[in-house]
């Protein structure tokens, strides 16, 4: 079973939380980050960290290249439709209309109306 440890850290104006598998190091011999966005719930006797992936090209590669963490992603829920159209406001073969935090309207693309696909 992998084993994860956490940091906050200053970065981009902000403390932000970052994950390293330990035992996964770069080439230099460093921790190397596990390219998400994480939040912490704490829930009195327990934390609940949530690992957000996104397909931005935000994250410095060990050749110094922007990339995403999308290929870092853990289980199938990150391709889902769900995840896709409520956490990354895209759902394919669909506009989005209407976005609020809490809910999001999506309208089939008329290219898609009358296709056999």
């Amino acid at each position: 079973m992998p084993k994860y440890c956490f940091a906050q850290e200053f970065s981009d104006g902000k403390d932000v939380l970052h994950a390293y598998k330990l035992g996964e190091t770069d080439a230099l011999g460093n921790l190397a980050p596990l390219r998400a966005e994480w939040t912490a719930y704490n829930g009195g006797a327990n934390i609940v960290l949530t690992a957000f992936y996104d397909k931005k090209k935000k994250w410095v590669s060990e050749g110094g290249e922007l990339v995403s963490g999308w290929d870092e992603r853990s289980t199938a829920f990150y391709d889902s439709n769900v995840y896709s159209g409520f956490f990354l406001d895209e759902l394919e073969g669909f506009d989005l209309v209407y976005n609020t935090p809490q809910i999001r309207i999506y309208k089939m693309k008329d290219e898609y109306w009358n296709s056999e696909k």
